[in-house]
């Protein structure tokens, strides 16, 4: 008896060991396909993020591209001294701080101007109206204003014009149109 009983406990303890290294066996295999699992989930999104990431600078250098070609053409209208286009351009633009100076500029060419009219009239001329009246600000209004204060502006201030020809004296190379016109001033 003593014999069976220890035989059964044996038995047992057997039957118990093999229970617990084929929970603990279970417990490692369990462990690596939950470590498979996430390390391939990691790399899913890790992928996900590149490709995200790749995306936002792709987008990013479009619009910069995009930027510079614009900021191109309105360089390119002001070297051609294109200034219907060049407002144009500025006003397909989201720079404000640029539509800002150039509503500024405007301005200051609409005070000058009137200024300049004022003390070219004599005593019997009445006082030109309308100079300082607002238009509808649509942008087609704005660039036809833009240019009609600017060829108003330049008829008033420049009614002696010089016609600025390539200087003899500068050698290895001509003067550009935008730069001749700049001398005129």
């Amino acid at each position: 008896m003593e014999k069976e009983m220890k035989k059964k406990k044996a038995e047992k303890d057997e039957a118990r060991r093999r229970l617990h290294l084929a929970f603990t066996r279970n417990i490692l295999i369990y462990r690596e396909e939950f470590m498979r699992f996430h390390k391939g989930k990691r790399a899913e999104c890790a992928k996900a993020a590149r490709a995200v990431k790749q995306w936002i600078e792709s987008v990013e250098l479009r619009r910069e591209k995009k930027d510079i070609r614009a900021e191109s053409r309105r360089i390119q209208a002001l070297k051609e001294n294109n200034m219907e286009a060049y407002i144009a351009l500025v006003q397909e633009t989201k720079n404000t701080r640029l539509k800002y100076l150039l509503a500024q500029t405007d301005e200051y060419i609409a005070t000058i101007r009137n200024m300049i009219r004022d003390q070219r009239q004599d005593a019997s001329a009445t006082v030109l109206a309308g100079m300082g009246e607002e238009t509808s600000s649509s942008p087609q209004s704005d660039d036809h204003k833009a240019s009609q204060l600017s060829r108003q502006y330049y008829h008033d201030t420049h009614r002696h014009s010089e016609v600025v020809i390539q200087p003899r004296m500068l050698q290895g190379g001509d003067l550009k149109e935008y730069q001749l016109a700049g001398l005129e001033w």
